[in-house]
């Protein structure tokens, strides 16, 4: 069975577009020469402060028996590019977040995880709050009961 896969990346790729950046190890020029630089850390997108989005593809309305439906909607963050760290710490400053489950979570939604390091971050923010609750109750112990040493029972 034949691959009938055609996608804008084939697209791209036909038209010779990844193999003119030189961020992508097998880059060349016309003539032949090497442009590979190593991994660049800019252009990068920044997220909307608010998590809004915008429309991509408009939704189809259907009629269901128990009304009308939108189906096949698609949106996208609103994001922007940075060219360079001046750029990035001036969208920072303004509010705009690096990563887009930050951004998700400034609109009110439930965020995706984005990875280890936040599933480690979030931990270790709970392990200290808790630890300070532990303190705090420790501490209103030793108010309500001066002869009272240790951990609550």
């Amino acid at each position: 069975m034949p691959n009938n896969r055609f996608t804008v990346y084939d697209v791209l790729e036909a038209r010779g577009e990844f193999r003119k950046n030189p961020a992508n190890v097998g880059a060349q020029s016309d003539t032949g020469e090497q442009l590979y630089i190593g991994p660049v850390e800019y252009p990068k997108m920044v997220f909307h402060p608010t998590g809004e989005e915008r429309i991509t593809v408009p939704g189809e309305v259907i009629t269901t028996p128990l009304g009308a439906k939108t189906i096949g909607e698609q949106r996208e963050l609103i994001n922007k590019l940075v060219r360079n760290q001046a750029e990035e710490e001036e969208a920072i400053s303004a509010g705009w977040h690096r990563h887009p489950s930050q951004s998700i979570a400034a609109s009110g939604k439930d965020a995706p995880a984005t990875g280890q390091e936040q599933t480690i971050e979030a931990l270790k923010k709970q392990i200290e709050e808790l630890q300070a609750q532990q303190k705090r109750l420790q501490d209103l112990q030793t108010k309500v009961n001066p002869m009272a040493k240790g951990p609550m029972k």
